[in-house]
């Protein structure tokens, strides 16, 4: 297991096959992705069945493992795959979890995925997060590894709807993360333009599904959104 301080949360990749014209994209996007920087994947598909579910996610594993083997300058050392809302996939093949409006809540999935493996959640502002470490402290299980904050300006329109939070609500809540030991990554609506913006929040990292997605150039669009995020942690020492 990858020791979670070795993890740099800089750029989050969520990959959705199911908005691209074409699934053959999916190794194009994750590889250039990777090779521009980004570090942690996250796989999904909220209409695929477990069992394509978990054949996309041993893809994208295989091709990050392929990618990092041969990697480039800005190749990060580690990127986990996180699966999202897919408990049984995330058990049964060894991926991490990300729970959003999942059917199983967090204490739950902790006490039964092994420990190595990495559990994030997403919130919607500070009094779900709040609630949350109480909960984590009353069932006696770790807090999550990394905490979800949005939506920041946009939400999935497949989703529950959720209201947008803005910077100083994105700011607010990862103080609390921070305070409980927790990682941050911000979600919803971030682009190449605006992505500065979230810097000079208290978040690690960004997620950035449809600006990777649907580039024709994931390198040089990852390389940009790192280079606006936070241009001084964005090189590998």
């Amino acid at each position: 297991m990858t020791a979670l301080a070795e993890i740099h949360w800089g750029l989050y990749l969520a990959v959705d096959p199911s908005a691209l014209v074409s699934t053959d994209r999916t190794g194009e996007v994750i590889t250039g992705s990777v090779r521009g920087g980004v570090s942690v994947i996250q796989l999904r598909d909220r209409t695929a069945s477990d069992a394509v579910f978990a054949e996309q996610a041993l893809r994208i594993r295989g091709a990050v493992s392929r990618t990092i083997a041969d990697p480039g300058p800005h190749t990060p050392f580690h990127v986990p795959v996180f699966v999202h809302d897919r408990f049984r996939v995330a058990l049964r093949h060894g991926f991490h979890l990300h729970l959003d409006h999942a059917d199983i809540a967090y204490p739950e999935a902790r006490r039964r995925m092994p420990g190595q493996l990495m559990i994030g959640v997403s919130v919607d502002g500070t009094e779900e997060l709040r609630a949350l470490l109480i909960d984590c402290d009353d069932s006696g299980v770790r807090v999550p590894d990394v905490i979800g904050i949005g939506p920041v300006w946009a939400a999935d329109t497949r989703r529950r709807q959720s209201p947008l939070l803005g910077t100083d609500v994105v700011d607010d809540v990862a103080a609390i993360a921070a305070g409980a030991g927790v990682m941050t990554i911000a979600f919803g609506g971030i682009t190449p333009d605006n992505v500065d913006k979230l810097g000079a929040t208290g978040v690690d990292g960004v997620c950035v599904p449809a600006a990777l997605m649907s580039t024709d150039d994931p390198y040089t669009t990852a390389r940009t959104l790192l280079n606006r995020f936070r241009p001084s942690e964005v090189h590998r020492s």
